[in-house]
């Protein structure tokens, strides 16, 4: 279950990108959907997929030859 800030923020991207409202229980529903596809398809949580690799870059960047 994700938070209700994501469920928020997902509302909003969905209203801009598909120009449609849609309430809390459908975009509750969609947005978890969506979370566990990408966890199938890529094996993980997107958001610690996405720190891991802000910490990848991090590390890239510092490091010295």
């Amino acid at each position: 279950m994700l938070p209700r800030e994501a469920i928020v923020e997902f509302k909003k991207i969905y209203a801009k990108v598909y120009g449609v409202q849609i309430g809390d229980a459908e975009a509750e529903r969609r947005a978890n959907n969506l979370v566990g596809f990408y966890s199938e398809v890529y094996g993980g949580n997107p958001r610690v997929a996405a720190v891991e690799k802000n910490n990848h870059d991090e590390r890239e960047k510092i490091k010295v030859d």
